[in-house]
């Protein structure tokens, strides 16, 4: 079964709608600035967790029409076909080292 929703970047949020998902779940997501802790949240909870990468994305799918419930629609779509273009996704620990970096200069 496949579904798309838009939610609230919360925690509360998130976790009352991964609670409504059925398993086993695999959830893909368009990457914004919130990807990282969004990410490591559900990755508990689902066999994936798989981020557009943004270009590649964007070259499949340019439209003159474009708001988040298109591009949920398309991400979707995507998923459903198994050709949505991933993002590299750097692992918890190496995305923790570089914010670490970051503060320290």
């Amino acid at each position: 079964m496949f579904q798309e929703d838009k939610i609230r970047s919360t925690r509360r949020e998130l976790d009352a709608w991964i609670r409504m998902m059925s398993q086993p779940r695999t959830i893909a997501m368009e990457a914004t600035i919130f990807t990282g802790w969004i990410y490591d949240h559900l990755l508990p909870h689902a066999e994936k967790v798989k981020v557009a990468h943004s270009l590649m994305f964007r070259a499949i799918a340019t439209a003159k029409r474009k708001n988040d419930r298109i591009d949920a629609g398309k991400i979707a779509d995507c998923l459903r076909c198994n050709f949505l273009p991933e993002r590299h996704k750097a692992s918890t620990e190496i995305r923790d080292r570089r914010r670490t970096l970051v503060l320290q200069l």
